[in-house]
């Protein structure tokens, strides 16, 4: 009788020490539950820091347009606290570039620069505003740092394809750098597991170098990405 009361007790204490182990874990994951993602979509690039248009004494005048391409990136988002704050990290691939227009007088030259870079955003700040229990307005801030492994660089005048394009003349020319970082800012809107984001990004490293015969001025990455995304 004692062995069977001992087994018994044993077992209920077992089983209370489960139970609790079972509840702290849970309370645990639900205090700062980690949520990955991937992301994937449209990139709008251009550059930063230059006039759009200018024109000089020989009526040449120039402008900047968009070139787009594509961004494909992977990241987590942890919860801090339950006041709907979170901090996170993001890893990728995705573009950089812009659309170039010159004229002069009745000639047209147009050219294009896109470049296919690895993307890292070592800490993402963010706040999740809850509507309803699965919509979850999102906005967020941080830093990424990527570099360029890839450039295509390609131009037509008046029409026609220009064959003599080389990168490494216009890398040395211009000042570009395969480096950069910058700021990230962006807002989405979570749907249960789902999510649609834009953010915005603004690099600080040299994309071209202008002389305006007085001074210096930096152009730099400036790129709009349209995302869909799916947590996991």
């Amino acid at each position: 009788m004692k062995k069977i009361m001992l087994t018994a007790l044993m077992g209920i204490l077992a089983l209370g020490a489960s139970a609790q182990m079972l509840t702290s874990r849970t309370y645990t994951k639900a205090k700062n539950p980690t949520l990955w993602y991937a992301r994937a979509g449209a990139s709008f690039n251009n550059i930063a820091g230059l006039s759009s248009i200018e024109y000089d004494a020989d009526g040449e005048k120039l402008s900047l347009g968009t070139k787009t391409g594509f961004v494909v990136d992977f990241g987590f988002q942890k919860a801090i606290g339950k006041s709907g704050l979170y901090w996170g990290m993001e890893l990728g691939l995705g573009n950089r570039g812009c659309a170039v227009t010159e004229k002069i007088d009745e000639s047209e030259i147009k050219a294009s620069l896109l470049a296919w870079n690895l993307t890292y955003s070592p800490f993402t700040i963010g706040y999740k505003y809850s509507v309803t229990d699965k919509i979850k307005i999102d906005a967020h801030f941080g830093g990424y740092l990527s570099y360029d492994f890839a450039h295509s660089l390609s131009g037509k005048a008046d029409g026609h394809k220009i064959d003599d394009l080389d990168w490494d003349e216009f890398k040395d020319e211009c000042g570009y750098e395969d480096f950069d970082g910058g700021i990230q800012l962006g807002i989405g809107m979570w749907y249960d597991r789902f999510n649609i984001d834009v953010t915005w990004q603004r690099g600080f490293g040299t994309m071209v170098n202008e002389f305006d015969g007085e001074s210096t001025k930096t152009g730099c990455s400036s790129n709009l990405m349209l995302r869909l995304g799916v947590a996991f």
